[in-house]
């Protein structure tokens, strides 16, 4: 059945909420991976190494071999279940198995329960195709509509540009601004915190 432009994949039942393994939209194919798939994550994530370092926290050499992506991919399948702190969408085109991205959606505190953090990383060669923006937008759809989420917040590096058109073409607003809030490759760095609610996002469909 088609709702908002999603075709909902296989559901895991919770007695949080009822999350789909997979979502599909025109191009892509939105999906929460298990350790079967590590080695395209992993080449995904090597190919990109240079391309993310300076948005990314820094990561070990361990982060970049099979065995670690392995149970990486296992326990945020774990977690994914019921939404309860993490969910993570790896993005694929329709028809092909080679991972291009990522979405992720973090519940960062107990005590705010409908508001989550967005993140997300596109492949370096499929820049500037509106890929992202059709990834995010149908992760945030999930969450508003399905999820019980009521406020996505982005937080983004001031030369961060790519993310911040993407985020601005989805709807956020500047909200804020915080001085070393992340430490990235090394370096805490200032970030802008942008902000979608269930509201403003019903408003602009």
């Amino acid at each position: 059945m088609r709702e908002n432009g999603i075709y909902p994949g296989r559901v895991m039942k919770s007695r949080y909420m009822e999350v789909p393994d997979c979502i599909t939209t025109a191009r892509l194919k939105l999906t929460l991976l298990t350790a079967v798939s590590a080695e395209q994550v992993l080449s995904f994530l090597i190919s990109n190494r240079e391309f993310f370092a300076p948005t990314e926290p820094a990561r070990s050499e361990q982060y970049y071999t099979l065995a670690f992506q392995q149970d990486l991919l296992d326990k945020e399948y774990s977690l994914s279940k019921g939404f309860r702190s993490l969910l993570r969408y790896w993005i694929t085109f329709r028809g092909r198995d080679t991972v291009i991205g990522s979405v992720m959606l973090a519940k960062p505190l107990r005590s705010e329960p409908r508001s989550c953090i967005i993140a997300y990383r596109l492949d370096k060669d499929h820049q500037g195709q509106g890929i992202m923006y059709e990834a995010a937008s149908a992760v945030i759809s999930q969450a508003f509509t399905n999820l019980g989420i009521s406020r996505i917040e982005a937080n983004i590096m001031p030369r961060n540009l790519p993310s911040r058109n993407t985020a601005a073409r989805l709807g956020f607003r500047e909200v804020g601004y915080t001085h070393n809030f992340l430490e990235i490759n090394g370096v805490k760095e200032d970030h802008i915190r942008t902000e979608l609610t269930r509201e403003s996002w019903a408003a602009g469909q």
